[in-house]
Parts: C-alpha cells; structure tokens; sequence
C-alpha cells in the first residue's frame, strides 16, 4: 500500500464516520429459566407446645443465579408452617414458688431451646416455665 502527503488528497471529501458505537441489548428471554428456590426451616419457634418455622423463598434464574420477580405464584412454596413440639410441663405449685430467674440474660435461655438442660432449665426457671 502506498502512502500520500495530505496535501495531494485535500481535494478529496472527508466523511467522517464513528469507528464505533455503544449498543444496549435486552436480557433473552427465552433463555431465562425461573424457579421457586428455599432456604431449609428454622427451628421451631417455642421450645414446648405449638409454634412456628419460616424459611427464605425466592424466585431464581436457575441458569445465571440472577434474583427475578417472574415467577408464577401459583407454584410459590409457603415461607412458614407450624410446628408441635412435646407437651409444656405444668409446675407443680411448690415448685413454681421456689421458682426464679437468677441472670438477666434468662430470657434468651427458652428462645434458643435450652430450658431441658440440667443447669439452664434450673437457674432460669421462671423464664422457661413461661414457654
């Protein structure tokens, strides 16, 4: 190829042309693939009796992982179900008068299901016989 000075090509037009151009294209959606997917159930919510457990549950493109809203809820799981644990024992009246929190922190003793252990169940007595 041969090169010229500009000056033997000046009465020639110029056409000035991008190179290049940005361009925006839209996900396919025939590619998308949605689907209810959930998290395991968390404990029951009480440590004695009726209670409750939840999970996550969310609509997911199975083939990026990417979080939709698309899918039908007809096929949405359910997100809570209840749950029956043993029976709450009834205090016997003696006990329940020599029965006392000796911690401020015994309210967490029931929420994390630790009322059947020997020393928990007996110095935080008040608090797990409320559950």
């Amino acid at each position: 190829m041969r090169e010229y000075h500009h000056k033997k090509c000046s009465h020639l037009r110029t056409v000035n042309l991008p190179l290049s151009r940005a361009c925006i294209t839209a996900p396919c959606l025939h590619t998308l693939h949605p689907q209810w997917v959930s998290s395991n159930w968390t404990q029951c919510s009480v440590s004695c009796g009726e209670g409750v457990q939840t999970r996550s549950v969310q609509c997911v493109d199975m083939t990026s992982g990417v979080t939709l809203s698309d899918c039908p809820t007809r096929n949405r799981p359910s997100t809570q179900q209840p749950c029956l644990l043993q029976q709450c024992l009834q205090k016997d009246a003696v006990a329940t008068r020599d029965c006392a929190d000796h911690y401020d922190w015994c309210y967490l003793v029931p929420l994390h299901s630790q009322c059947d252990h020997s020393y928990y169940g007996q110095k935080c007595c008040d608090s797990c016989s409320k559950y």
